[in-house]
Order: structure tokens, then sequence, then C-alpha cells
């Protein structure tokens, strides 16, 4: 049985990536709190997940707060931006759900789709500050590309990234269940998953790690 927990063992290793994908969750909710910290979070959060599938990460927490640190000055207005235009058409969307104009279905219905494009860039926009250096309006042009150029994947990570929430809103009652998994394993989990394509999205972009996207 002790042999299970070797180093070398396919066993351990899993074991070692769950606990890292745990404290990297963790260390996420908690540099969040100030909301305005989000964009500089997922960064690092993504940052880590990538060196991990790479085999490449440092260590967890000092990994962690290096990208934190040398990307906040990019993430800073771009999570400003990306946060204003959620509040605005979730605002809207919440009006819109509440009045009865005979134009309701449709507005929510742009309103919707507009948010999800939000969201689209925003799951592309932080991944590449923490793979690429660039400004910041050419990294949310980029990210805009990349979500039309890869809609499967693009699908993929709007299903883990705003799935969750989705499912909050429609049945708070049946989310409860797994809401305990989630907050301690489920953002982080989503973004090694999401990492594991992005890497093949980023490859074919420059076979170079170094190289900065124009």
């Amino acid at each position: 049985m002790s042999s299970m927990f070797k180093g070398d063992t396919p066993f351990y290793q899993v074991l070692t990536k769950l606990f890292d994908v745990i404290l990297l969750n963790a260390l996420f909710v908690i540099c969040c709190i100030p909301v305005v910290t989000i964009g500089s979070s997922m960064t690092a959060l993504y940052y880590m997940t990538m060196k991990m599938i790479k085999d490449e990460e440092p260590g967890i927490i000092k990994g962690f707060f290096r990208a934190f640190k040398e990307n906040f000055k990019q993430s800073f207005p771009m999570t400003l931006l990306l946060l204003l235009m959620a509040v605005i058409l979730g605002g809207d969307l919440y009006i819109l759900g509440n009045s009865e104009s005979s134009y309701n279905t449709i507005l929510f219905g742009g309103g919707v789709v507009l948010l999800m494009i939000v969201a689209a860039i925003a799951s592309y926009a932080f991944p590449m500050l923490a793979r690429f250096e660039n400004t910041v309006k050419n990294t949310l042009t980029n990210a805009a590309k990349l979500a039309l150029a890869y809609l499967p994947y693009t699908a993929i990570f709007l299903l883990v990234n705003v799935g969750p929430i989705v499912w909050f809103i429609l049945s708070p009652e049946t989310f409860s269940h797994v809401f305990k998994i989630w907050i301690c394993i489920g953002i982080g989990g989503g973004a090694y998953l999401n990492s594991i394509f992005l890497l093949r999205i980023f490859e074919k972009l420059t076979p170079d790690e170094e190289q900065t996207v124009e």
C-alpha cells in the first residue's frame, strides 16, 4: 500500500496535482475578495495551471503571487473594463426581466448574447496576459479574435466558467448541494481543464513561448 505514495507513482502524481489545484483555488478565492483584483488573481491562476500542465511550475504559493504582482498593472484596467461591461449588461438584464414591455424577449436575448461575448473575451484575455506580453488593447483584441476563431473551445470555456453561475441563478437549491465542492476546487479545476485547451491554441500562435503576440 505504501508503494502507492512513492513520488514516482501515477497515484502520487495525481494526488499532488489535486492538492496543488485545491491550493491554487484557495489562493484565487482569497485574492478575489477585493473584487478589483479578480483579473490579477485569474491571470496568476492560469499562469500556474499552464505551468502545471507542462510540469514547469515553481512553488505554488511563490509562483502564484509572483504572477499576481507582475501582471497587476495590466490586469487591473482590464478587470475594471470587463467588470463595468458585465455590471451594465447584468443590470440591463435585471431591469428587462422585471419589465412587461413587449420587446422584452428580443432585448433580453440580445443582452444575454452581449454578456456571453464579454465572458468569452475574458476567458481568453486573462490566460493570454499570463502567457504573452502585450498591451491591454491588443490583448483584448486578440482575445476577441480567438474567441471567434475557436468557437468549439470557446463553448467549452463558457460552460466551465459561466455554467456554474447560470446553474446557481436558475436553481440555487440544487447548486447548494455541490457548492462546497465547487468553492474548494471548482474554479481551480476549471482553470486547469481550460488550460489544456488553451495551451493547444497558444502553441498554434507561436512555437516560441517568449514571442509577443502582435
